[in-house]
């Protein structure tokens, strides 16, 4: 069985109208900036697909 990955691709916008950080993620945890208690694991997002 094969199973493809899939990825998160974070920007975040800070000043002057422009994307100024890029994350692209795999695995791991995202906390919001704005609500430090908020979190979610990169893998509830994307999941796995067969191929």
């Amino acid at each position: 069985m094969h199973y493809k990955a899939y990825l998160v691709h974070l920007t975040a916008k800070i000043g002057n109208g422009q994307y100024t950080t890029e994350l692209t993620l795999t695995t791991g945890t995202i906390v919001a900036l704005a609500f430090g208690d908020v979190s979610v694991q990169v893998h509830r997002l994307v999941g796995f697909a067969k191929i």
